[in-house]
This record gives structure tokens, C-alpha cells and sequence, in this order.
């Protein structure tokens, strides 16, 4: 899904619901950050997780620094494993602490382990 499709195609109440859907599955790794399924074989320590019927969260888990660093979020069907695999530092950066990859990460999602 290219940015802006549903606020281009479904409106912006359809957009709006979408972004909360993706926010609240986001906030809820406070909680439960082992959730998901865990895809070693694209990076060590990659969690792929659904935050709706058609968006998947792709995020690592930083028991240490109490983060989550989230790498991807894809719409509708997005290959975020191909994507993943492109993304310059995801496979080296997975599982490492934040403060030691703080140059090759894209973004992170603020949101704390709950520990």
C-alpha cells in the first residue's frame, strides 16, 4: 500500500482508524514484546506481528534497554520480509542495543518493554 492510500481512497475516517489500529498494536508491545512470530532467518531477533487484518509490525525486541525498535510497518499485503532484508542495518543491527546502533536504525518505536 503506497502512503496515503486510504486517506486518498477510503477518506479520512478510514485512514484515522487504520493509524489507531497501528498505534494500539504498537502501545500494546509494552506489554507483550515476545509476541508475534519470531523470523530469525530475515534477521536474528526480528519479530513479524499482525497490528490488523492487513498491516504486519516488524519490530526486535532490547531486553536490556527495555525497547522495541520497530523497522517496518506494511499495508496490504507489502512484502515487508523483502523489504526488511533491502533495508540497510536490519540484519546487522537486530538484537543489538540501541545505543550501539543508533547510526543504522531508521526508527524506533519510543515504546518500552514494561520491565
Amino acid at each position: 500500500m503506497r502512503p496515503g492510500w486510504s486517506l486518498d481512497n477510503a477518506g479520512p475516517d478510514a485512514a484515522a482508524r487504520k493509524l489507531a489500529e497501528i498505534e494500539a498494536a504498537i502501545v500494546s508491545l509494552k506489554a507483550t514484546s515476545h509476541k508475534g512470530s519470531l523470523r530469525d532467518e530475515i534477521a536474528p531477533g526480528l519479530h513479524a506481528n499482525p497490528a490488523s487484518r492487513k498491516t504486519v509490525l516488524a519490530y526486535v525486541v532490547d531486553d536490556d534497554a527495555g525497547e522495541v525498535l520497530i523497522y517496518a510497518v506494511t499495508c496490504g499485503g507489502a512484502d515487508w520480509a523483502m523489504r526488511g532484508n533491502a533495508r540497510e542495518g536490519m540484519r546487522s543491527s537486530a538484537g543489538r542495543s540501541r545505543r550501539d546502533m543508533a547510526s543504522t536504525s531508521s526508527a524506533s518505536s519510543g515504546v518500552g518493554t514494561g520491565r
